[in-house]
């Protein structure tokens, strides 16, 4: 099949493909009218170099934010990363680059790890508090005893064991005041 029949007639695929047509023509026409009004709102997503994402994509993966983390928060596909990183893919769309570059160099994923001291100083605090361990656990959603390294922990833990703690502080601070207690 010739590459002018494999669309139909009034698609602009079949124009660039070689068909002039009345309605080939006009859907390439619709096309370029479509481009020039988004171009004067400057929404036009032109083909750009990718050194500025190369650059950013290497930071990241400096910072242990690996593509396939980016990949998750941008939306975009690993292969297209891995070129961009690599440098076998040296032009990419407009668009492409700004959700690269809208990751921030502290966007963690919530299984990586993170020093732990600040986790069991929490914990520490919590268990003077007359927390148990197993309490601890059950309020951070792990099973009936408290796992956590000494060293490392996820950032994913670290954020429940904080939440936990921040919780437990502003209610010994503000304890609830009875409404029986306020009125004799």
């Amino acid at each position: 099949m010739p590459p002018a029949q494999r669309w139909p007639h009034g698609v602009r695929a079949r124009y660039v493909a070689g068909c002039r047509c009345t309605r080939c023509r006009r859907a390439n026409l619709l096309y370029h009218r479509q481009r020039a009004r988004l171009n004067a709102r400057g929404l036009n997503n032109p083909i750009i170099d990718a050194t500025i994402a190369r650059i950013h994509l290497r930071a990241l993966s400096r910072a242990q934010i690996g593509r396939r983390t980016v990949g998750k928060l941008t939306g975009l596909a690993d292969s297209i990363l891995h070129g961009i990183q690599k440098g076998t893919r040296t032009r990419i769309r407009k668009m492409t680059e700004r959700r690269i570059l809208s990751v921030p160099l502290d966007a963690q994923p919530a299984g990586a790890r993170v020093p732990a001291a600040a986790t069991w100083r929490c914990i520490t605090q919590l268990r003077l508090w007359g927390w148990r361990k197993v309490r601890i656990a059950e309020a951070i959603g792990q099973q009936k005893a408290l796992q956590l390294g000494r060293d490392f922990v996820t950032r994913r833990q670290a954020a429940a064991v904080l939440l936990l703690f921040q919780r437990e502080h502003f209610r010994r601070r503000h304890p609830p005041v009875s409404i029986l207690r306020r009125y004799t």
